[in-house]
């Protein structure tokens, strides 16, 4: 496991340097990397990894694929309540047409 260098303190991650404490950009970025407690072959591979799916995937991110199929899943919920409702209403014009109440 790697040496941790950054601190969460006060709303901002810090290092500390000797008795200096530094809190600049570039520490936010080096806590974010300490936090995904990887080694940098691990990034590596992952990119090389996400590089091949979106390869398969026209481009598309994992993330972007979960987005589409929650919109499709959406709109194939809507499709199904419009479809129900469009029977019951073709089945009302049908019992109105069957009495004689449309012409």
């Amino acid at each position: 496991m790697q040496k941790r260098y950054t601190y969460y303190d006060s709303g901002h991650w810090r290092v500390k340097r000797g008795e200096q404490e530094i809190r600049h950009g570039f520490v936010d970025l080096l806590a974010k990397y300490e936090n995904l407690h990887m080694t940098p072959e691990q990034i590596v591979d992952q990119a090389e990894m996400l590089r091949s799916y979106r390869n398969l995937f026209e481009g598309y991110s994992p993330d972007e694929i979960k987005q589409i199929i929650s919109e499709w899943k959406k709109l194939k919920k809507e499709s199904e309540k419009r479809e129900v409702f469009f029977n019951k209403i073709d089945g009302l014009i049908e019992a109105a047409t069957r009495r004689g109440g449309l012409v």
